[in-house]
């Protein structure tokens, strides 16, 4: 990333709306980052110590690194033995410098590879535009609620909408958090339809009730008791897509007729 761009990513503390203090989250999930073989490689990177103990302070540079080098996909190329002789990457640099790039600054797609010696050798570099992080699901969706269906867009927080129960069963929760952002005009969603006639449009990485990606889906697949028909991706052109998370413990709900989770409930 020093030779090609700080890599320009969704961060999953703050998209699709923030989840808690970033210093929080570094001290809370240090023990799993210092369990990554990449720790001792961000510690060399940041000029920190090996220690028993870390400052917060450490925890948050060391955290942020390592939320990038997970955004960062490298493909091994292949060199004729067992082990890769380079990695290809082909992703999204922010253009300024910093831990966290905005996530609607322009950004550039870069494409390289980099050696085992660490020679970085960038190919192409052209502009890439804002980045766009969708909440997922098509203006006008319709959300069951006890009064009936209403447009994704239009509900706030603290309106009631219909979610599954422990067991199942259809139960009455308020909203405990709504998101939208701006899409470009290229943005694509997937069309789902189910076998029952059920319809729904939502952007490829919205997750159903049982944690699979609506993306992911193909004909054939059972979903809220119905078959997928086709899972096709269409061009989307309403400026904005939306979420919603009900209180409750299952954090789903209805969708145009179709259980979904919600890109808004905590890891």
């Amino acid at each position: 990333m020093e030779a090609a761009g700080r890599v320009q990513f969704c961060d999953p503390d703050y998209y699709p709306i923030a989840r808690a203090d970033e210093r929080e989250i570094a001290v809370r999930r240090f023990g799993e980052v210092q369990a990554d073989p990449a720790f001792a490689v961000i510690l060399v990177h940041l000029r920190i110590p090996p220690s028993a103990s870390y400052s917060d302070d450490q925890k948050l540079a060391v955290y942020r690194e390592w939320k990038a080098l997970a955004a960062l996909a490298l493909t091994p190329v292949a060199g004729g033995g067992s082990v890769p002789d380079a990695y290809s990457f082909d992703y999204r640099a922010a253009k300024t410098s910093g831990p966290s790039p905005a996530p609607r600054e322009d950004g550039v797609r870069v494409v390289g590879s980099v050696d085992g010696f660490g020679v970085v050798d960038v190919r192409q570099r052209t502009d890439a535009g804002p980045l766009m992080c969708p909440i997922c699901l098509a203006l006008g969706t319709r959300i069951a609620t006890p009064t009936g269906g209403r447009a994704v867009e239009d509900l706030r927080v603290g309106d009631v909408v219909w979610t599954p129960g422990d067991h199942g069963e259809r139960v009455a929760a308020a909203l405990v958090a709504v998101g939208s952002t701006p899409v470009p005009a290229t943005h694509r969603v997937v069309r789902l339809a189910l076998d029952d006639g059920r319809i729904v449009l939502a952007s490829p990485g919205h997750p159903t009730a049982d944690g699979r990606r609506v993306g992911d889906l193909r004909a054939g697949a059972v979903l809220d008791g119905a078959r997928v028909v086709s899972a096709e991706r269409v061009a989307y052109a309403g400026g904005a897509t939306f979420d919603v998370l009900p209180g409750g413990t299952t954090g789903a709900y209805w969708a145009d007729g179709v259980l979904l989770g919600s890109t808004l409930r905590s890891p």
